[in-house]
C-alpha cells in the first residue's frame, strides 16, 4: 500500500507541475496564432509580439500596436500617423490558473488567464508627464469638441489606465473583462474638476478572432470649470461582429447615452440637455452586396433660450430616423472603411476630403447593383406637434444615365416621399423662420411696424406663405393636417398625384 501511495502521490505532484508547463506551451502557441490572425485582418495597424518569456506557471509577453502605412490618396500616396502603443500581458497557465497575488482561483479548466495593461509610447508618456510634473504621468489623454468649445478630458489619478482580464478556452474562444478604473474622488486640476466613475465591459470572441461581441458601459464623466461644463451619464455600447470572407466586418452596434449636459459661452452659460440619445447600425450581407441599416434617435433636446433664438429654432425637440442602404459595392465599401480608419489621425480637412472622395467612389461603384434607400420612419417632435415622413428611392443601374448632370440621373431614379404635419406645427415652423427676417427688415427701415404690430404682421405673413404652398399644389390640407407626396419615376414627376416639373417646384 505504501509504495502504491507514494507512486500515486509522486504522479499527482508531477501532474500538477507538468500540466501547467504543457498548457503554457499550448497557451503560447495560441497566443501567437491569435496575434497573427488579428494582424492579418487589420489594414491600418500592425500587431506583433515581443519579449515572450515563458515560465512554469506564468509567462509574460508584450504586444506592440503601430500604425501601418496605407494608401489614402488618389495619387496612391501612403501615410501613417500616431505612435506605437505597448500592451503588457501576464499569462497564468491552466488547466486551473491560480493568481496567487490577487487571490483569484479559476476552477473551470481553461488554457490560460491573461491580464493586460496598457502602456503609452515614449512620445505619449513624455507629453503626458510634462503636463503633470509633480505627480505620476497621465495615462490617457483625449480631446472632444462639445458646443464648439474644446474640452480636454484628462483621465488621470490612477496608475492603471486600462486593465483587461482574459480567459482563453480549450475550443479557442475567449472572454475578456475590460476595466478603466474610476476616480475615488473628483480630481481638481488646472481649474477643472473631473469626475469619472470608470468604464467596464465584456468582450467575447470565437476561435480565430473573426466573430464576437462587446458590451461596455460608463456611468458618469463630468468636467466642470468656470467657463464650461460637460456631463455625460449612462453611456452604453453593445455590439456583435463577424469578419466576412470579403474582409468586411459585418454585425450590429448599438450606442446609447442617457443624458449629455453642456454649457459654455455659446449656450449663454445655460445648460444644453440632450436626453435619451441612441444610435444603432447594422452591416448585413445582401446577396453579393451589402446593406447598412441605421437608426438614430434622441428623446428630447432642451435648448437654452438664447441659443434657440440665435438659430431660429424651438427650445425643445425630439427626433428619430430609420434608414437602410442596400446594394452597396463590397470592394468600394472596404476602401471606404480602410480610408476612414487611416484618416483618424490626419488633419480634419484632409480626412474629410479623403472620406468624401471614397464615398463618391462607393456611389459610382454601387450603381451597377441598383442601390436603394429606404426610410420607413422619420419624425421631428416639436412643442406644437410632430412632423412625420417616410421615403424610398432606387437608382436603376441597368439604365443609361448622364452622371454629369442632375437631370441625367432622373431617368434612372425612382422616388416616393410622403410627409405630414398638423397645420399648427407648420405655422410655428414658418413663424420661427420668418421672425428674424422681419425684425431685420424693421431695423433697416424696409417695413414700418410698431412693436405691437409685429405679431399681427407675422401671422398674416405666415398665412400667406402657407396659402401659397397650397395654391401651388405643394401641400394638401385635410382635417387640419398638411401633407405632401412626391413621386419620381423615370423622369416623370408627380406632386400629390399631379404632373409637375423641376421649375414648378422652385419657390
Amino acid at each position: 500500500m505504501k509504495p502504491m501511495f507514494v507512486r500515486s502521490a509522486v504522479a499527482l505532484v508531477a501532474g500538477l507541475f507538468a500540466a501547467p508547463y504543457w498548457v503554457g506551451v499550448q497557451a503560447e502557441q495560441r497566443f501567437q496564432d491569435g496575434v497573427s490572425q488579428l494582424n492579418a485582418s487589420l489594414d491600418t495597424v500592425s500587431v506583433r509580439t515581443s519579449e515572450y518569456q515563458r515560465g512554469w506557471f506564468t509567462s509574460s509577453v508584450a504586444t506592440e500596436i503601430a500604425p501601418r502605412a496605407v494608401k489614402v490618396a488618389a495619387d496612391g500616396g501612403e501615410s501613417a500617423s500616431g505612435e506605437t502603443l505597448t500592451l503588457r500581458h501576464v499569462i497564468t497557465h491552466g488547466p486551473i490558473p491560480m493568481n496567487w497575488i490577487d487571490g483569484e482561483w479559476f476552477l473551470p479548466p481553461i488554457v490560460a488567464h491573461i491580464r493586460t495593461l496598457l502602456e503609452g509610447g515614449t512620445q505619449l508618456q513624455a507629453a503626458l508627464s510634462a503636463k503633470r510634473p509633480d505627480g505620476p504621468p497621465l495615462t490617457i489623454h483625449s480631446e472632444a469638441r462639445i458646443g464648439g468649445s474644446e474640452e480636454v478630458l484628462r483621465l488621470f489619478g490612477s496608475e492603471v489606465a486600462l486593465q483587461v482580464d482574459t480567459e482563453i478556452h480549450y475550443d479557442g474562444s475567449g472572454d475578456s473583462h475590460v476595466l478603466i478604473p474610476g476616480f475615488q474622488e473628483p480630481v481638481v486640476k488646472d481649474g477643472e474638476t473631473v469626475e469619472w466613475k470608470g468604464l467596464e465591459g465584456k468582450v467575447h470572441f470565437e476561435s480565430g478572432l473573426k466573430k464576437g461581441s462587446v458590451d461596455a458601459e460608463a456611468p458618469l464623466l463630468s468636467v466642470v470649470a468656470d467657463n464650461h461644463t460637460s456631463r455625460l451619464q449612462d453611456l452604453r455600447l453593445k455590439g456583435e461582429f463577424e469578419l466576412a470572407d470579403s474582409g468586411l466586418w459585418l454585425g450590429s452596434y448599438e450606442f446609447f447615452l442617457g443624458s449629455l449636459q453642456a454649457a459654455d459661452e455659446e449656450t449663454g452659460g445655460q445648460p444644453l440637455n440632450l436626453n435619451g440619445l441612441g444610435f444603432l447600425t447594422s452591416v448585413l450581407p445582401a446577396g453579393d452586396n451589402v446593406a447598412i441599416r441605421s437608426r438614430f434617435q434622441f428623446k428630447e433636446i432642451e435648448i437654452p433660450a438664447a441659443m434657440a433664438q440665435a438659430y431660429g429654432g424651438p427650445e425643445k425637440v425630439g427626433a428619430a430616423v430609420d434608414l437602410t442602404l442596400s446594394g452597396l459595392d463590397v470592394p468600394a465599401l472596404l476602401n471606404l472603411q480602410k480610408i476612414s480608419e487611416a484618416s483618424a489621425g490626419a488633419e480634419p480637412e484632409m480626412a474629410a476630403a479623403q472620406f468624401i472622395q471614397a464615398f463618391q467612389q462607393l456611389l459610382v461603384a454601387s450603381l451597377a447593383h441598383s442601390p436603394e434607400v429606404d426610410i420607413p420612419e422619420l419624425y421631428l417632435a416639436l412643442p406644437d406637434g410632430k412632423l412625420e415622413a417616410n421615403a424610398w428611392a432606387r437608382l436603376d443601374g441597368g439604365q443609361p444615365m448622364d452622371m454629369s448632370s442632375p437631370t441625367g440621373m432622373l431617368s434612372a431614379l425612382t422616388v416616393n416621399l410622403e410627409a405630414k404635419a398638423p397645420i399648427e406645427t407648420v405655422r410655428a415652423i414658418v413663424a420661427t423662420q420668418r421672425r428674424p427676417a422681419i425684425e431685420q427688415a424693421r431695423a433697416q427701415g424696409i417695413i414700418d411696424l410698431k412693436d405691437d404690430e409685429v405679431e399681427s404682421f407675422l401671422k398674416q405673413d405666415v398665412a400667406l406663405r402657407i396659402k401659397e404652398f397650397i395654391d401651388r399644389g405643394w401641400v394638401v390640407l385635410n382635417a387640419g393636417v398638411l401633407s405632401t407626396r412626391l413621386q419620381l419615376d423615370k423622369g416623370n414627376i408627380l406632386v400629390n398625384g399631379k404632373p409637375a416639373n423641376l421649375g414648378s417646384l422652385m419657390p
